[in-house]
């Protein structure tokens, strides 16, 4: 599978989006289930050094 910048562009914003929005949500709320959010940035950040 070939993947475009413009996938690649999405799937990083859409990481950072849910770890802005999963933060922001678990310092409000105090409830730790928003911090599954933070997930795909994780994912991210150890795809970017396996590659």
């Amino acid at each position: 599978m070939q993947l475009t910048n413009g996938i690649v562009l999405f799937l990083f914003v859409i990481a950072i989006v849910l770890f802005f929005w999963g933060t922001l949500k678990a310092m409000k709320t105090q409830k730790k289930v928003y911090l599954w959010a933070m997930v795909p940035m994780g994912l991210l950040i150890v795809a970017m050094f396996m590659l």
